[in-house]
């Protein structure tokens, strides 16, 4: 077996094999070297795609947003809100809270609550030990559980007399699931470690989810606490279920809970105490020119990598004809863009993107002027939203139009970039299997050389004190 090259050294020869090797496995392994610096340059190349797919996302997403077509109920710049409710002096809390979003108004509302919204809530007045029966007596009893508003139509619950109030607790709970829930729950209260009583609650707020109760004249719910001479005998045994009653700017209103997002547009009022509260509703200052600046920002990434990368020859995408088609398709529009629109709602004399402090420079980008946007909208943002939504609309639809098939493109170009890198991977390890065979044919090839040199330099020595001795001899 030939030595390892780490330990194989040139005593005979006095030549050092294992830098020879190592030179020569050097020279052979070039092509594969040359491989690995392939594999390197496609994973910048990859990582550039990568990085210019995100700009294009960010640009589409920046046009959608000024286009009011992003997702979310307040992701329009234009509908998002700063909301305040404040309460008289020397109250305690603030009877309403409000939130806003899509078609709210700015404005400030004097909310009044005059009751708020309440669950239906019996809690027996008497009741059995844990483990108790409701008795005999009760056999043949039928509950009838019913809802104020009437439907849904409850199934009755037939007794026998075995069941406690635990069983009572879970039929009625039955009740309460499926297609058509009763809409009221059963729970024990621990009143004594000799004594539970039942509490039965709507599940909703509001006069229509009240309910009633009916045992049939047996008598049950008068020994459960549950009838009405007990409600009347103690008022906190019962809570009546009730509407909320509100005003706005003196109109007033109810509605079955405490949450009405039907009375402003766009805004929703939470109810949390009886008394007064003002609401103000205001746009969120700088929303507007934030999502504007997003947008000019996006834009001059794309088109400053297309500008820089497409024309570097040490980028990894130098001359690349995607970056090309980009900055056509952009610049071309761009200059739409900033040409003066005739969309519905849009003023002569804020119909272009100029007006609005958005200007196309001479190196294609964009710069961004806040004040003048501020300015226009505060003289006359309807006119603002037509214009953006008209003209960011189409951009949008062209930043989509290419970032689409681009993205896929680019998603196709990455996958044939890692099956390539996957085949050079490969074609590597075949070289360096095949060059380790190679080195191990040399190590043994030379490791056997040294073995020859070294009986043929064994000879010689003997052959020579054979000849020194013969010498010796004849000197004598």
């Amino acid at each position: 077996m030939a030595e390892p090259l780490t330990s194989f050294t040139g005593v005979s020869s006095g030549l050092d094999w294992r830098s020879l090797v190592d030179q020569m496995m050097k020279a052979e392994r070039r092509p594969a070297d040359r491989l690995q610096t392939t594999i390197a340059e496609n994973g910048r190349r990859k990582e550039a795609l990568n990085a210019f797919q995100a700009q294009l996302t960010t640009l589409q997403d920046a046009a959608a947003a000024l286009a009011g077509r992003a997702s979310g109920a307040s992701s329009s710049p234009f509908e998002s809100f700063l909301v305040t409710s404040s309460s008289p002096p020397g109250s305690t809390r603030t009877a309403a809270q409000a939130t806003a979003g899509a078609g709210a108004a700015p404005g400030t509302y004097a909310v009044r609550v005059t009751a708020l919204a309440t669950p239906q809530k019996w809690t027996a007045g008497a009741g059995l030990a844990p483990t108790a029966a409701i008795g005999s007596a009760y056999a043949g009893t039928t509950l009838t559980l019913s809802k104020t508003g009437g439907a849904p139509t409850i199934p009755p619950i037939a007794l026998d007399g075995t069941e406690t109030l635990t069983t009572l607790r879970d039929r009625i709970n039955a009740l309460n699931t499926g297609a058509t829930p009763s809409g009221v729950s059963a729970a024990l209260v621990s009143v004594s470690a000799t004594e539970q009583r039942l509490v039965l609650t709507s599940t909703a707020t509001g006069v229509a989810n009240g309910f009633a109760l009916d045992d049939g004249g047996s008598g049950l719910l008068a020994q459960l606490g549950l009838d009405a001479a007990a409600r009347a005998a103690n008022p906190q045994l019962a809570q009546a279920a009730a509407d909320a009653a509100f005003s706005v700017d003196g109109i007033a209103m109810t509605r079955p809970t405490n949450t009405a997002a039907d009375v402003l547009p766009g805004v929703t009022l939470t109810l949390t105490a009886e008394g007064d509260a003002t609401v103000t509703v205001a746009r969120r200052p700088g929303a507007a020119s934030e999502a504007v600046k997003a947008f000019v920002d996006a834009f001059n990434a794309v088109q400053r990598t297309v500008a820089t990368q497409g024309r570097d020859p040490k980028s990894p995408l130098f001359n690349d004809a995607l970056l090309r088609t980009v900055r056509g398709g952009l610049t071309s529009e761009i200059v739409r863009a900033v040409t003066p629109a005739t969309a519905p709602g849009v003023a002569a004399d804020l119909s272009t993107l100029a007006s609005l402090g958005v200007s196309l420079q001479k190196d294609g980008t964009l710069a961004f002027d806040a004040s003048k946007l501020n300015a226009a909208l505060d003289a006359r943002g309807g006119n603002v939203q037509a214009l953006l939504a008209d003209r960011m609309g189409a951009l949008a639809d062209y930043t989509e139009s290419i970032a689409r098939p681009l993205t896929g493109l680019i998603d196709r170009r990455e996958s044939a970039i890692d099956t390539q890198n996957g085949r050079l991977t490969d074609r590597i390890a075949d070289i360096d299997a095949r060059l380790e065979k190679r080195r191990l044919a040399l190590v043994a090839q030379f490791s056997k050389f040294e073995a020859s040199l070294g009986k043929l330099k064994a000879l010689g020595d003997q052959m020579t004190a054979q000849f020194s001795g013969l010498n010796r001899r004849s000197d004598d």
